[in-house]
């Protein structure tokens, strides 16, 4: 069973990954970022992807129900969470 902090870290990072998808959708051309042992790129024809060493994160529409994360990913530990954050926030 999942826990509440658990729940609430997959809702945040699931508005996350949107946010960066709606973002980089509208620019409307391939992206590809990294950081440490993470890569996360875009394109318009498969959507936001998301490869780090506890899993990976893809984004195929802008939907809550769209998103899926790998079931290794629990916490702020298993990922670059601000790293992603600046990438949502960020020009």
């Amino acid at each position: 069973m999942n826990t509440w902090n658990e729940l609430n870290f997959r809702t945040n990072l699931i508005q996350l990954l949107l946010a960066i998808y709606e973002k980089w959708s509208k620019i409307e051309k391939e992206q590809s970022h990294s950081f440490e042992h993470c890569m996360i790129t875009y394109s318009p024809s498969y959507g936001l992807k998301v490869s780090a060493p506890k899993g990976e994160m893809s984004v195929t529409d802008y939907r809550y129900n769209a998103v899926h994360i790998g079931s290794s990913i629990k916490n702020l530990g298993d990922i670059p969470y601000y790293w992603l954050e600046s990438l949502a926030e960020g020009d």
